[in-house]
C-alpha cells in the first residue's frame, strides 16, 4: 500500500507503526457487508485514477442513495456498479 517515499517519510517522522496499523485494520481485498451498505447508502463519492503515466484524476459522482450497486459483499474492492 505504501511507496518507498512514503515508506521514509513514515520513519522520518515516526509513523511507520501507526501505518502498518492502519493497513492492518482497515485494508482488504473485498467489499465487507458494512462497506457495501455504506457504499450503497451514499449520495456522492470521488473516483480517483490514475493514468498509465501516473498522473492522477479525481471525478465527483453523484445520485440518489442506491445509484451505486455492490453486487456481493465479496466483490474485489475496485468493482462497483453506477445505476
Amino acid at each position: 500500500m505504501y511507496h518507498a517515499g512514503n515508506r521514509e517519510l513514515q520513519d522520518h517522522f515516526g509513523s511507520r507503526a501507526l501505518a502498518d496499523r492502519l493497513v492492518e485494520k482497515l485494508r482488504h481485498e473485498c467489499f465487507t457487508d458494512a462497506d457495501k451498505a455504506f457504499v450503497e447508502s451514499a449520495p456522492f463519492f470521488f473516483m480517483a485514477t490514475a493514468d498509465e503515466r501516473g498522473r492522477p484524476d479525481c471525478s465527483f459522482k453523484g445520485g440518489m442513495p442506491g445509484f451505486v450497486k455492490v453486487p456481493a459483499p465479496d466483490t474485489p474492492s475496485q468493482t462497483i456498479h453506477l445505476h
